[in-house]
């Protein structure tokens, strides 16, 4: 599960996916003050929500990652 952090919208994503967007830990990233920005390709549930969701482009920004719990 990918949740965003400005507006707590949460996505699930298959497990390859989501390998890929932890190949370095977000502790690390704050370190270097780098995070992800993502495009995701969804599908919108009929009583809300999201299906699955594939990552279609992931890019490096200079920002620093919010990690929540």
């Amino acid at each position: 599960m990918v949740t965003l952090a400005n507006n707590s919208m949460r996505f699930y994503v298959s497990e390859n996916d989501y390998k890929k967007l932890w190949k370095i830990s977000p502790h690390k990233l704050t370190i270097t003050g780098n995070t992800y920005k993502l495009r995701l390709i969804t599908t919108p549930l009929l009583f809300g929500g999201y299906g699955l969701s594939a990552v279609e482009n992931m890019t490096e920004i200079d920002k620093k990652p919010i990690i929540v719990k």
